[in-house]
């Protein structure tokens, strides 16, 4: 929910929708960060056929959560400094330099949450947003086309797909750091996730 604090980098640069209030950073944000981050969690640990554990300290989350916002605040406002890309651009790109950085963290091990991630929240996204700009298309001004790429896919914007894409990539791969998660083989054939794990309810030093 802290990452709905970003939207004041995109209004009214990228778009200005409308909103119930008119501070700068709504509960339409809010909503919106929460549901986008557990969205792309469930289904990472549906889909991967993998088991998650955790060791859960309270002070190293607070600790990597906050590296990664410094991280990934310093990186856009490098490029928007030193380049005209444009706030979505930027941060897209700041999106894939954090990726990888957390990539090579893991030494290439969870590329397969991140490759989850990314198909599977770009084709949810893709269809809702789809949807949506279906039934309410006064829903496309919302967006400053002046300063879109000029593409879109079934009416909807470019940008939004390829944001999905990295976003559903790179968030795994965040919540894997910040959570200390460990990702064990299991059997493909037993359905389960990382709510259903009982390493869940474990103490730190049972989880073997």
């Amino acid at each position: 929910m802290p990452a709905a604090c970003t939207a004041v980098l995109f209004v009214p640069e990228y778009w200005k929708p409308i909103r119930i209030t008119q501070y700068s950073v709504g509960i339409e944000d809010i909503i919106f960060s929460f549901a986008t981050g557990g969205i792309v969690w469930i289904f990472v640990s549906f889909s991967v056929g993998r088991n998650f554990s955790y060791n859960m300290a309270l002070s190293t989350l607070i600790k990597r959560y906050l590296a990664l916002v410094a991280l990934g605040v310093f990186f856009i406002y490098i490029l928007n400094r030193s380049t005209k890309w444009g706030v979505m651009a930027e941060a897209l790109v700041g999106i894939i330099i954090i990726g990888l950085i957390l990539l090579m963290r893991f030494r290439f091990k969870s590329w397969r949450i991140a490759l989850a991630g990314s198909l599977l929240f770009t084709l949810y996204y893709s269809i809702i947003m789809g949807i949506s700009l279906k039934l309410f298309p006064h829903m496309i001004l919302f967006w400053n086309n002046n300063n879109l790429w000029g593409l879109s896919v079934f009416n909807v914007p470019l940008e939004e797909i390829v944001w999905a894409f990295g976003y559903g990539a790179v968030w795994p791969l965040a919540m894997a750091y910040v959570f200390n998660l460990n990702i064990s083989e299991r059997d493909p054939k037993t359905a389960s996730s990382v709510f259903w794990s009982r390493k869940k309810w474990m103490k730190p030093e049972q989880i073997i």
